[in-house]
């Protein structure tokens, strides 16, 4: 059995989002009538800072913004959360008629989002995990599976500092030894966790946390662009296990087979 523990701090609270991109511009209203038009920057200090469109910051009291303006920081701007991924592993028992090396591992994902911010966020998160495995007979960098992929929607129910706790399903991964090649030539065939990627998005799809222990660096490197191909690959006709097989461009590949030549002892 394994376990893993990862922390991440999301920076959402301070205005810099996975994609890069600011808040919608909009007008701020202040209780006396006076307003500005801007995209939300960052909360500090019991403030809101607000960059117009000629890059002037303003900063505005929350106290003292308008009704309709603290009604979309709780709905808009996600919080600053904390992330922690952990998970376990456990081998399926075996029977009396199972072949020789025929082994079930099950990984089951666990992650604790935790608010760290004062402001209140009253808008829905989604969480999303994306579970990648590769192939025995196809141990490289440029073709891994898509084994899992499932989303789970969660709120905070208190308005300060609160936690939620979310359980995925068990992931199988299955090896084995082909029974139709000769043991002397036997290959080894299955599957083998690569790692797993867990993103978490606001209600208006914008990624605001990332975690991955995927050692691909064409995977890790932009995160937020390989969550989008791979929602894609999911998508389309995503079928059984063995055809969600992809490369580095993302694109579905045919999954590895045994050539014809090392299916016997005699070549």
């Amino acid at each position: 059995m394994s376990r893993k523990e990862i922390i991440i701090l999301c920076v959402a609270g301070c205005g810099l989002f996975a994609a890069g991109l600011p808040l919608d511009a909009r007008v701020w209203t202040n209780i006396d009538g006076t307003y500005v038009k801007g995209s939300f920057v960052r909360i500090l200090f019991d403030k809101v800072l607000v960059e117009d469109a000629i890059g002037k910051k303003h900063s505005i009291p929350l106290a003292r913004l308008s009704r309709g303006d603290l009604s979309y920081l709780y709905y808009h701007v996600p919080p600053e959360i904390e992330i922690s991924v952990s998970d376990e592993s456990y081998e399926l028992p075996k029977f009396e008629w199972s072949r020789e090396e025929d082994d079930v591992t099950c990984y089951r994902f666990s992650a604790q989002v935790s608010k760290t911010s004062e402001l209140p966020y009253k808008a829905n998160l989604t969480a999303e995990l994306f579970v990648l495995g590769a192939e025995r007979t196809r141990m490289n960098d440029d073709h891994l599976v898509l084994m899992a992929y499932e989303r789970k929607k969660f709120g905070f129910q208190d308005e300060k500092k609160c936690a939620c706790v979310m359980h995925f399903e068990a992931v199988p991964f299955h090896t084995y030894r082909s029974e139709w090649v000769l043991r002397q030539n036997a290959v080894a065939r299955g599957k083998t966790l690569s790692g797993y990627i867990l993103a978490v998005s606001d209600v208006n799809g914008r990624v605001v946390g990332f975690e991955s222990d995927v050692k691909q660096k064409w995977v890790t490197r932009d995160l937020g662009f390989s969550v989008e191909k791979l929602r894609g690959l999911y998508g389309v006709n995503h079928g059984a296990v063995n055809s969600r097989h992809f490369n580095q461009h993302f694109e579905k590949v045919s999954p590895p087979r045994i050539p014809w030549f090392k299916r016997s002892e005699i070549h």
